[in-house]
């Protein structure tokens, strides 16, 4: 999947700037401000241009405040190897990614709840004595704490 990630992040940048495009003419049209300028003399080559020109600048800003922000927030680095000329062997492009969200919220989750597994795998080898015992003491909890909440 990870080779795959670039090429998803440039076919969503181009679809970004088809839909965004679209929606400046659809908007325009919509608030009548396309008919007057067709009605103004510049040549339409021109209403275009200046049009593509705006969108072209408006997705650019996107993808630069989405590269930054994906440098700095994922630690994203890239390595290119590139072999001698001559030999057969493939070049390798290296995309590394760090989630800091991951390591700040799902991580201390994972490793709490591996934790508690590795504590509760003794459960599973109690003999059939221990076990009811064990289910009993919790029914008898459960129906005290039910007993003193209400």
């Amino acid at each position: 999947v990870r080779p795959l990630i670039p090429g998803v992040i440039w076919v969503t940048f181009l679809f970004a700037g088809v839909i965004a495009s679209s929606h400046s003419f659809a908007e325009e049209v919509e608030q009548g401000t396309f008919e007057a300028m067709l009605l103004s003399p510049a040549p339409r080559t021109a209403l275009f241009a200046g049009k593509a020109l705006a969108n072209l600048v408006a997705l650019l800003a996107i993808e630069l405040g989405v590269l930054v922000f994906g440098t700095l927030l994922f630690r994203a680095t890239e390595s290119v190897e590139m072999p001698p000329p001559g030999e057969l062997t493939p070049a390798r492009l290296r995309v590394g990614l760090r989630d800091p969200i991951w390591d700040l919220l799902y991580l201390p989750v994972g490793r709490a709840v591996e934790y508690l597994a590795r504590r509760l795998n003794v459960l599973q080898f109690l003999s059939i004595r221990r076990y009811l015992s064990l289910v009993f003491s919790a029914l008898v909890t459960l129906l005290l704490v039910l007993a003193l909440w209400r």
